[in-house]
């Protein structure tokens, strides 16, 4: 699942709006001081993502996922339906707990800058977001519209790949809305550690039931991650990207409802 969900794209000669065919899209991904080549692809009604060993092909008309790792030579199949029943597996039952726990990942605003940058010969607008203690730097262009699904299928897998809602979702949301595509993404800041962010969680219900707070602080953690657009193909893309490369063993998925678990 390492790096399976990832995005970025570009490229159309001319200032005028084109709405896009196939689109591929090649770009860097940087994860503190690691740094992994990303490839989209992007048709009518298939997207497909490869970063590193790992990858995805997403059919976005059903929802159907089937993720893959070189790697360990496996592949699973899921989809959005499956993944967005396991995120609510992993929330607590406490609607209290889950409202608190909600907030503080999904306390989101949006901000469109003034700022313009270009982008592999793009005019781009800057979009903000701060959420959960960081701070989500996107650049947009409108000069090449995504397949109308796009947008969509990318909220979605970020709001079900998350229990708590990643806050890269409504910035695709966002994207929806503008008809605007994302060449650069850049995530910076000090975030909550999971166990932190529990714990903090788990401090505002005890406090909520008039308990007394504990005295020391969630851990926090360092964070830099960036993905930037370096090039771009609007060629037909060929039907064996959106293919399970061969040979790999298939294996249950790990978001599947175990047995004998509620």
């Amino acid at each position: 699942m390492k790096g399976v969900f990832s995005v970025l794209a570009m490229l159309v000669l001319g200032g005028s709006a084109a709405l896009a065919g196939d689109m591929t899209i090649s770009s860097t991904t940087t994860n503190g001081d690691r740094a992994v080549s990303e490839r989209l692809s992007v048709a009518d009604s298939r997207l497909a993502i490869t970063q590193g060993d790992v990858g995805c092909v997403v059919e976005m008309a059903t929802g159907s996922i089937r993720m893959f790792d070189m790697a360990r030579r496996e592949h699973f199949e899921t989809s959005l339906q499956e993944l967005a029943a396991y995120g609510n597996r992993l929330l607590p039952k406490n609607k209290l707990a889950r409202k608190i726990m909600r907030r503080m990942f999904m306390d989101v605003a949006i901000k469109k800058m003034k700022e313009r940058r270009t982008i592999a010969g793009y005019e781009c607008e800057l979009y903000e977001e701060e959420a959960a203690g960081v701070t989500y730097r996107i650049w947009a262009t409108k000069a090449l519209i995504p397949p109308s699904s796009f947008c969509e299928t990318m909220e979605k897998i970020y709001a079900s790949a998350c229990p708590l809602g990643d806050p890269l979702s409504p910035i695709y949301a966002a994207m929806r809305k503008a008809r605007a595509m994302p060449l650069s993404i850049t995530l910076s800041g000090t975030r909550v550690s999971l166990v932190g962010t529990l714990s903090a969680a788990l401090t505002n219900i005890e406090q909520a039931m008039g308990l007394p707070a504990p005295s020391s602080s969630p851990p926090a953690e360092e964070m830099l991650r960036s993905s930037e657009a370096v090039e771009v193909s609007l060629d037909p893309i060929p039907d064996e990207r959106f293919q399970i490369p061969p040979d790999l063993k298939q294996v249950d998925s790990p978001f599947a409802k175990k047995k004998g678990k509620s």
